[in-house]
């Protein structure tokens, strides 16, 4: 065994989960049972790093770009440090759209599945006589011409401030990726044990999955666990008043993951769980968040991160 400040522990060789580093260290006062992080990366020595681990505000923040104004990035790492945080998002483009007086005119009469509406305040909803979209000429007025004319002109003032501000977030952009790209490493989880007594030949199975939760108008329609992955790994002894540390380097954070004590049901049975169809449990009046929770046998014993970006989250809706 090869040992990294406690050691690395070998589990079963098809997992794709790495092999985990065990760090042990004194409790602190304000620690609960159970931790689980995601680590957006590490800079330098990587021993060093994990024994100072940081919350992302202030230390390393994107550039954020909002069409009249950007907040500049922060990266304020100077010794060896792992924080905690998801990766960055891809870079905010530029929108300099204008509506032609088609367009205008759409929105301005709330056109939607094929029909538009002449607005009437005395009208239920605002909305007066409806008419097929498009059809708009014997209710365009001067006054909605005057009224796009002034549109442009704001908009045409708008473009001008909102590039200045996002040649200068890209900018900014770039060069805080560059330092993300170069300097960062190590993406990983760090799940954390704090027993309440001591703990001995203990089993623990860790997991992952990509979760899939599809809607329609807010309504869910389907929703469940892909791709689970999992491995068995054997813990080391732990005296009540320790924390165990486990690092799972080189991994995609933006999974689901989640850990379970064994403590007598076998890997296989937990992974079963895992898998099993999630409708079943609707039958018996759950709803779909409590259908994302772990069961209740596993309560006081394990832990689950909320989805990440890793996950398909859809939610489409249409009035039509």
């Amino acid at each position: 065994m090869l040992w990294l400040i406690f050691g690395i522990q070998f589990g079963y060789a098809e997992s794709g989960i790495t092999d985990p580093v065990f760090v042990v260290e004194k409790a602190k006062p304000s620690a609960s049972t159970w931790g689980i992080d995601r680590i957006v990366g590490c800079t330098g020595d990587l021993e060093t790093a994990r024994g100072n681990v940081q919350g992302s505000e202030g230390v390393l923040v994107e550039p954020k770009y909002n069409t009249s104004s950007y907040t500049k990035g922060v990266f304020a790492m100077t010794d060896p440090t792992c924080v905690v945080g998801d990766p960055p998002t891809s870079k905010d483009v530029f929108n300099d759209y204008v509506a032609d007086f088609d367009g205008y005119l759409y929105d301005l009469f709330e056109c939607e599945c094929g029909s538009c509406y002449v607005s009437d305040p005395t009208a239920e909803y605002g909305l007066g006589d409806s008419f097929p979209d498009g059809d708009w000429e014997e209710y365009v007025t001067e006054e909605h011409k005057k009224s796009f004319a002034t549109y442009k002109e704001n908009r045409a003032k708008e473009l001008a401030v909102s590039k200045v501000q996002h040649e200068l977030y890209s900018s900014d952009y770039d060069a805080w990726m560059q330092k993300f790209e170069t300097k960062l490493h190590d993406e990983s989880i760090r799940i954390s044990l704090t027993p309440e007594t001591d703990l001995a030949d203990a089993v623990l199975t860790i997991y992952s999955f990509t979760w899939e939760h599809h809607l329609w108008c807010g309504e869910t329609q389907e929703f469940g666990r892909s791709a689970v992955d999992h491995r068995e790994i054997q813990l080391p002894t732990l005296a009540k008043g320790q924390t165990l540390h486990i690092w799972l380097h080189g991994v995609d954070s933006q999974l689901t993951w989640g850990a379970v004590l064994n403590q007598g049901d076998s890997t296989e049975s937990i992974v079963q769980k895992l898998e099993a169809d999630p409708i079943q449990s609707l039958k018996t009046d759950a709803t779909s968040s409590d259908v994302y929770s772990l069961p209740s046998s596993w309560k006081g014993r394990a832990i689950q991160l909320p989805p990440g970006t890793g996950s398909n989250i859809s939610n489409t809706c249409c009035s039509c």
